[in-house]
């Protein structure tokens, strides 16, 4: 049987795009924000272009917080895409004006959403992902597609394309968390993140977009996630 992917549809997202991807892969992936398919189906994809606070504000005004918190209380799996990968976090501090407060996120991964040092902003198109040595070792875990190794080349997730300014600096979450660190003009980014205790997924990069290497990730995310 196919597995059941909603797109969940806020208005702050390549929701095309990821739903063509999921089709791809031969899910049953539908574009919707309706509460009870959005609760039930087997995976539900939060995908997000914008800014932090705006995307913020749209999950909410469609119930789509709610849905999540409501998910993974019963043990559902959630996977955020870009700016949806990014509200997972504490906090974001895009669009907001010098001495306010940063802007609350939802909170399941400590850490803060700021914008990259980078030479050259946004950090668009393609890069590598790496699983970073603090992560979980000894698992067949999802977000990751090759076993781990003791050298960089071998925890070498592929290349994904990205598009942002935005993101969290690489930083430890203990051993129960897996971690994927993306690196850019000396900057360490936090490019990936999977919480299997949770079902807590994301990706900053966009793997709709990346070609072949997203479909083949998207297929072994749905796989390990949903089984």
């Amino acid at each position: 049987m196919k597995k059941s992917v909603v797109i969940f549809d806020y208005g702050f997202g390549n929701v095309r795009s990821c739903e063509r991807a999921f089709l791809e892969i031969g899910c049953a992936a539908e574009i919707t924000n309706d509460y009870q398919k959005s609760l039930n189906c087997d995976l539900l994809v939060v995908p997000g272009v914008g800014a932090f606070g705006s995307c913020l504000n749209g999950l909410k005004k469609a119930s789509g917080d709610q849905i999540i918190e409501q998910r993974l209380k019963s043990g559902k799996p959630i996977f955020g895409i870009c700016v949806g990968f990014q509200i997972l976090f504490q906090e974001g501090t895009e669009n907001i004006e010098s001495g306010d407060l940063p802007i609350k996120g939802l909170g399941y991964f400590e850490g803060t959403v700021g914008e990259l040092s980078l030479s050259v902003v946004p950090h668009m198109g393609w890069n590598t992902v790496f699983r970073s040595g603090n992560s979980v070792n000894n698992s067949a875990d999802s977000l990751e597609l090759n076993k781990e190794q003791n050298n960089e080349q071998n925890r070498n997730l592929g290349y994904f394309y990205f598009v942002h300014s935005y993101g969290v600096q690489k930083k430890d979450f203990g051993n129960n968390i897996n971690v994927f660190i993306t690196k850019q003009d000396g900057c360490e980014f936090i490019s990936a993140i999977a919480d299997k205790a949770r079902k807590i997924y994301g990706t900053q990069f966009h793997p709709e977009k990346s070609g072949e290497n997203g479909l083949k990730f998207l297929k072994k995310l749905v796989a390990d996630i949903t089984s």
